[in-house]
């Protein structure tokens, strides 16, 4: 398992690094951070996971572009100066308990570090691109099947609750999920579902006969196509993205 716990030097008041040895960070050294995160991505893109993921290379790629941009003001403030400079950049998320990353370049060598973050630049958004490519080919595969609603003349219905059927780990393996839907903050919606099934069934009517009350007002609806995919990082994600656009349409016309 890759270890994204490293911690790398911090400017402080008198000048010296976080750990210790009084020395801020080379190119070399984000470089080298560079490469632990293009690997934690390309596990990710193999695993076909998309959550966290796809928001963490684009927070990621923000901060290199904003480090570059801080390279460069400095460069073209004070061209003739070929003094070392510092930069105390945030590059990670906050969920990996990064700390500030101090990058150290002689003025002399702007340029060509310039060059050497640019080709930062380029791998990261290749991984951008590629978790893009994924999320909307599993976006289309993955489908969500609403049945008619025997409360509303047999219509398709979405409703802020009820329970999906959910393919998990292989064709034949359906867990029963409640569909928890509210406002937030604004006025956005947000859709949760909560694992009701404390068991594993082998078909859909089985897991609907044993887990659902037909005479619950609420939505049923079935996924399909999740089996393929890591449950918590996309199959759920998705299903829950689904059905809360399904709900967010049909607004006007139903406005509860």
């Amino acid at each position: 398992m890759l270890n994204m716990n490293k911690q790398f030097g911090r400017h402080n008041s008198n000048g010296v690094g976080a750990n210790g040895n009084g020395r801020f960070q080379t190119i070399e050294g984000l470089e080298e951070v560079v490469s632990d995160y293009l690997k934690y991505f390309d596990g990710a893109i193999e695993r076909k996971a998309l959550e966290p993921y796809n928001f963490e290379v684009r927070s990621f790629l923000s901060r290199l572009n904003r480090l570059i941009g801080s390279v460069k003001e400095s460069r073209d403030l004070v061209p003739a100066l070929q003094t070392i400079y510092t930069m105390n950049s945030r590059l990670y998320p906050t969920t990996f308990g990064f700390d500030d990353f101090c990058l150290e370049i002689q003025g002399e060598q702007a340029d060509q570090s310039l060059e050497r973050l640019a080709q930062l630049v380029l791998n990261v958004e290749s991984r951008d691109k590629k978790l893009t490519e994924l999320c909307r080919s599993i976006m289309s595969e993955i489908q969500l099947e609403v049945r008619p609603n025997s409360f509303f003349h047999n219509e398709i219905v979405y409703l802020a609750q009820g329970f999906i059927v959910i393919p998990t780990y292989g064709p034949s393996c359906f867990q029963v999920y409640k569909i928890s839907t509210f406002r937030c903050e604004g006025g956005n919606l947000h859709t949760k579902l909560k694992q009701v099934s404390q068991r594993k069934y082998t078909s859909v009517d089985e897991a609907i006969g044993r887990e659902i009350n037909p005479k619950a007002l609420g939505t049923l609806a079935i996924a399909r196509n999740t089996g393929h995919y890591p449950l918590l990082e996309t199959a759920l994600p998705i299903v829950e993205y689904k059905y809360e656009h399904g709900l967010r349409m049909q607004l006007p016309s139903n406005p509860q």
